[in-house]
This record gives structure tokens, C-alpha cells and sequence, in this order.
């Protein structure tokens, strides 16, 4: 996880400790958890209010193309990003990803 933050430019401080070791990391996961739950409120009831406004600037027709085509390049971006796990165990991911950066194998 810390090397797909570091990689994608992220500060890698942000994440929850996996582990509880005391009262201020329960209090930290609780905090970082309410943040994100209010962003995702917040980003949705802000997007539907922007239909709502574009369906009756635009019309419902177009504004379902516009959903078509963004869903379409989500799918793309998504696609592109994709983790292969093809005979890994999701579970060990990052070791994976570890062993491999550390193996001295020239391909």
C-alpha cells in the first residue's frame, strides 16, 4: 500500500493503522473513517443536485449520453489500472509485488 501511495505521489501517512495498539489509534481510524464517510455524502448529494440542474438545462436524453460515455471511459480508465492477480491470492498482493521488486532476476 505504502509503495502504491508513493508511486501515485500520495503522502503516506493518511492510512488507517491496521492494527489497534491503543485508545489514539482507535480514535484516529474512527476520525479518518467520519471524514470519508461525509466526503462520500457530501460528493453524492452534490452530484445528484447537478443532474437535477443539467437535466433540465441539457434534457434527460443528453445527460444519459453524457452517463453512457463517462461510464464507458471509467471502465477504460479502470481497465487500465487493473491489478492482474492471476494465480495470486489477494491476500498476498503486496508481498508479491515485494518479491519481486527485491529478486535479482534480469528478464
Amino acid at each position: 500500500m505504502a509503495e502504491t501511495l508513493k508511486r501515485l505521489g500520495l503522502p503516506q501517512n493518511i492510512h488507517k493503522t491496521e492494527h489497534v495498539r491503543s485508545m489514539s489509534d482507535l480514535i484516529s481510524n474512527a476520525t479518518l473513517a467520519a471524514k470519508g464517510d461525509a466526503m462520500i455524502t457530501t460528493l453524492l448529494i452534490v452530484g445528484i443536485v447537478f443532474a437535477v440542474f443539467l437535466a433540465d438545462k441539457l434534457g434527460r436524453i443528453w445527460l444519459l449520453y453524457g452517463l453512457v460515455i463517462s461510464s464507458i471511459l471509467g471502465a477504460i480508465v479502470t481497465w487500465m489500472y487493473r491489478i492482474e492477480t492471476t494465480g495470486i491470492n489477494l491476500d498476498h498482493v503486496g508481498e508479491a509485488e515485494s518479491e519481486m521488486e527485491n529478486s535479482k532476476a534480469v528478464a
